[in-house]
């Protein structure tokens, strides 16, 4: 049945700028996803210090999974098919062609720590499946590392001057222009 959706849904050489929505049953679509993860996607992760300046321990596991293509409609369709069939929705992103040598756009669905969570529990949901290994070892380790992490509550800070053009948050100085103020108390962006 395999050989047939491929035949069925036109995958063939140097389909990089035309394909675009595929027929997968979904009962096969999270395998399906695992193949597409392993070819054209990514997982990746980091630690997050941004907000340490709040408090030391404001320090978390970023974990991201994102799925490329020049297709934008293959792109969109594979946004679609996941938010319906596990209820998460990623986020659509645009990189354009910036080099003399590139030609077109790539398109990107991007899934933030939850979503991406759900997203890979729901493709490797058991063990020896086919799939790239270093990818899986990767997703998992982070998913366990950040199951261990506590979700700590951040402290909004009041602001005590603005007419200098900088805010002044117990004693930490940043340029206005770095924050987003909303009724008279300053967090810094996620």
């Amino acid at each position: 049945p395999i050989l047939q959706m491929a035949f069925e849904n036109r995958l063939f050489p140097a389909k990089t700028y035309t394909i675009g929505e595929l027929k997968i049953p979904d009962e096969y679509f999270s395998d399906f996803l695992r193949g597409h993860l392993d070819g054209d996607g990514s997982v990746y992760t980091y630690k997050d210090y941004w907000n340490t300046f709040k408090n030391p321990k404001y320090v978390y596991t970023r974990l991201w999974v994102c799925f490329i293509s020049a297709s934008k409609s293959h792109v969109e369709w594979l946004r679609k098919k996941i938010q319906r069939l596990i209820g998460i929705g990623g986020h659509l992103n645009e990189n354009k062609a910036t080099r003399p040598d590139q030609t077109t756009s790539i398109w990107k669905v991007k899934f933030a720590k939850k979503d991406s969570i759900k997203l890979l529990k729901w493709i490797y949901y058991k063990n020896g499946l086919p799939c790239l290994e270093r990818k899986r070892k990767i997703a998992l380790q982070t998913m366990a590392i950040i199951s261990k992490e506590k979700r700590r509550r951040y402290i909004n800070t009041k602001i005590n001057d603005l007419s200098s053009g900088t805010l002044k948050l117990c004693g930490f100085a940043c340029p206005v222009a770095t924050r987003s103020v909303w009724y008279g108390v300053c967090r810094r962006y996620a």
